[in-house]
């Protein structure tokens, strides 16, 4: 019998003798085209072994993509409702702090009464955020990314909400204002109110592009406003040391002045929100405060 033409390997699994052509087509047929998921036109995929046929096995895969694609596109929508919300209470305490110090300027009780109903419509939608947020974080578990848009509208919701609280809190004390208040401290309310303005429209700006530069910039203007709410408070004080008659009025009015700027501070924390969910990086140093007045009047 003529010996066999290549060396002889055996197979451990079945104890059988096989030559090295045969171990070598064993080989190659372990390489199966099917195994493997291949593009063709129209995002669809096949297995290797036809060009035509969608292979069974892949299916489930195609339908679990557009299950994950559906998943995305509904937290997207839910995510832009959450950003709605936000934006609309932005506009509302706005419009809530210029009525609050025009109100003040001009002893308008009317105007003032307005802003004091006003406030609830925020604390609603600040509630609806908040039911919004659980929403999010219950069901859809966002990571990463999402996870800080996520909890950042969920802070800015409440920074707003104060925000409507201090314009509440101005337009109240605006009716118990004397008709003639120093003329210099109400100059100097609405200027703290002016700079209080630019300051939230710019970090509501920041927040809605999801700016860091514009919200650092607002950080540091913050330093404007607590430079302003100190010059009033000593002015404040010379008037009453000067006339007792000034103290009930110039009372009201280190109040409103601290509200002011405590609605400052609260521009001020969302732009330090909108600086971590840009990029995950709080702003480095301490705030720039230059509030002399803070160690004296502390209220919240």
């Amino acid at each position: 019998m003529a010996p066999a033409s290549g060396p002889v390997e055996k197979d451990n699994r079945r104890g059988a003798a096989t030559t090295g052509t045969e171990a070598g087509a064993t080989k190659r047929r372990q390489f199966r085209p099917g195994r493997f998921l291949l593009p063709r036109g129209g995002g669809r995929y096949t297995n290797g072994s036809s060009a035509n046929t969608l292979g069974l096995h892949n299916r489930p895969l195609v339908a679990e993509r557009a299950k994950m694609e559906h998943i995305v596109k509904a937290f997207d929508e839910e995510l832009g409702k959450l950003h709605a919300a936000i934006q609309e209470m932005g506009r509302l305490a706005v419009a809530q702090v210029d009525n609050a110090i025009q109100a003040v300027a001009n002893r308008d009780a009317a105007l003032a009464a307005q802003v004091a109903e006003g406030d609830a419509p925020i604390d609603r939608l600040d509630e609806a955020v908040n039911a919004q947020v659980v929403r999010l974080l219950t069901l859809r578990a966002p990571l990463a990314d999402d996870l800080r848009v996520t909890v950042t509208g969920l802070r800015v919701a409440n920074s707003l909400e104060r925000v409507g609280d201090y314009a509440a809190n101005i337009a109240r004390r605006a009716p118990l204002l004397p008709s003639q208040p120093p003329k210099s401290a109400c100059l100097g309310l609405q200027r703290m109110g002016k700079l209080v303005h630019g300051l939230l429209v710019d970090v509501l700006q920041a927040y809605a592009d999801s700016d860091r530069g514009k919200a650092e910039s607002v950080w540091m203007r913050d330093r404007e406003v607590d430079e302003l709410h100190s010059s009033l408070f000593r002015e404040m004080l010379t008037y009453m040391m000067e006339d007792t008659r000034q103290v009930a009025a110039c009372t009201h009015l280190l109040f409103i002045a601290k509200n002011i700027e405590r609605i400052g501070d609260k521009a001020t924390n969302i732009g330090e929100m909108v600086c971590f969910m840009a990029d995950g990086r709080a702003i480095d140093g301490g705030r720039p405060k230059h509030d002399l007045a803070s160690t004296t009047s502390a209220m919240d």
